[in-house]
Parts: C-alpha cells; structure tokens; sequence
C-alpha cells in the first residue's frame, strides 16, 4: 500500500537525493561543536568551515574533514 506521497511503507521520501553539504561559519565554541557534530553525522557531508584566521580554518578542519575557507 502506497501512502499519500507515492511511497511504499519502510521507503523515504528523500532518499533518492544525494546527501546535502553542510558547512560551518566561524571556529570559535559553537562553530567547533557544530563541526564536531555535523563530522558525525551519515546522511549528510561536512563540506568546509570558514574562519578569518587562516590556520584555525585549517586546523577543524584536518580534524573534521573538512576544506577550509577564509572568505566567501
């Protein structure tokens, strides 16, 4: 049985869409725990964090993964 939006029961409604990117804007406590968690998670990439300060960028992001970037 198919529900309102066409989908069999145990299917998603996005997985048919590649994994969004997600990036992080400034390194200080909270910029750092939102790399940390967006690291973690499966369904998502973390693509870049971005810092005026060149060396901090780098630094989360080797740790995470990440590309750093200093300007938009």
């Amino acid at each position: 049985m198919l529900d309102r939006h066409g989908l069999e029961a145990g299917q998603h409604l996005f997985a048919a869409l590649p994994a969004p990117s997600l990036g992080v804007v400034g390194t200080g406590s909270m910029g750092k725990n939102h790399a940390r968690i967006f690291s973690e998670l499966t369904d998502a990439k973390f693509a870049a964090i971005l810092d005026t300060r060149a060396e901090t960028a780098s630094e989360i992001a080797a740790k995470y993964g990440a590309k750093p970037v200093t300007s938009l």
